[in-house]
């Protein structure tokens, strides 16, 4: 499937083409890229798969949400996870007089972590690079 998202007067024009569940080698689930915006009219499918392919979509839809797990994060909590390997969504809700509701999103480009943890790793244990 394609992926496109754009914003109006934004610095971004973000574009994927690959298949919604990643398998690795074995076999095993890689990742999943499983979200609105990868629907028409950026579907870079056949027109006689059209059909097959909303269908296959609402069936993997109706899976996540039977198997659904909710956490309610407190306030000055934080949630960490692996946009990969993990379904995400947020739940609607309703600012009144005495609430509020802040959410920030941070990325982290594994290539860099990796090479960090290498770093580190090698330093700790007075390794010498590869």
């Amino acid at each position: 499937m394609d992926f496109r998202d754009t914003a109006p007067g934004k610095d971004f024009h973000l574009k994927y083409r690959g298949p919604i569940i990643e398998l690795s080698p074995d076999g095993s689930i890689k990742g999943l890229r499983f979200n609105q915006m990868m629907r028409a009219p950026y579907m870079h499918i056949p027109l006689q798969d059209v059909h097959k392919a909303y269908k296959a979509i609402k069936t993997l839809n109706t899976m996540l949400y039977d198997d659904m797990v909710e956490v309610k994060i407190a306030p000055g909590e934080i949630g960490c996870f692996d946009n990969f390997r993990l379904v995400h969504a947020r739940n609607s809700f309703t600012v009144t007089e005495n609430s509020s509701r802040h959410m920030e999103g941070g990325y982290i480009d594994w290539d860099q972590a990796r090479s960090r943890m290498r770093v580190i790793r090698e330093k700790r244990l007075n390794l010498q690079p590869l």
